[in-house]
């Protein structure tokens, strides 16, 4: 992947440097990546090893600070050629709107133009307002609630945006 930005953040490539910040980031932040358990730094390695091999998740970063504030992905979920699900996680004390659609767009930009990716959708807990307006916010159509569907046996809302959509 190409380093890609937006006026304050910024996606690149993982190092074997941001462990640490990711293992930190986790620590502090309850429903950050709430499905995934680090418990050291070299389990982020680990991690972070497999996300390279995949190229679908990447580190996003304050432009002006560098700090790593979160991870973006497209995940090839095996459907077909360019149907990819779309993972936004931004730690707990920047997960605002503002903060994930910036994110989201960027992501989605990325996929659209340079993947050439024709759907993307996302999962989204019913209690998630955030990544909610998010969504909405970038042009996510509601398809509807997976009942019992999360892996805590909560509803899960699901949302797609297709290529046409997001690019007119």
């Amino acid at each position: 992947m190409k380093t890609i930005e937006s006026e304050r953040l910024l996606v690149r490539e993982w190092n074997e440097n941001d462990a640490a910040d990711l293992f930190a980031i986790k620590q502090k932040s309850s429903d950050f990546m709430y499905y995934l358990q680090f418990n050291t730094v070299n389990e982020c390695k680990e991690c972070i090893k497999i996300w390279k091999e995949y190229q679908e998740m990447y580190p996003i970063f304050f432009k002006e600070t560098g700090k790593l504030v979160g991870v973006v992905g497209l995940v090839d979920i095996g459907r077909y050629n360019g149907y990819r699900e779309i993972e936004v996680h931004i730690c707990d004390k920047y997960n605002n709107v503002d903060y994930v659609t910036e994110a989201h767009k960027l992501i989605l930009d990325y996929g659209f133009n340079e993947l050439d990716l024709s759907v993307v959708f996302a999962y989204c807990k019913c209690s998630d307002k955030v990544l909610k307006q998010s969504m909405i916010n970038t042009g996510f159509i509601f398809e509807g609630t997976l009942r019992k569907f999360g892996r805590d046996k909560n509803d899960i809302m699901r949302y797609s945006v297709i290529k046409e959509e997001y690019c007119s």
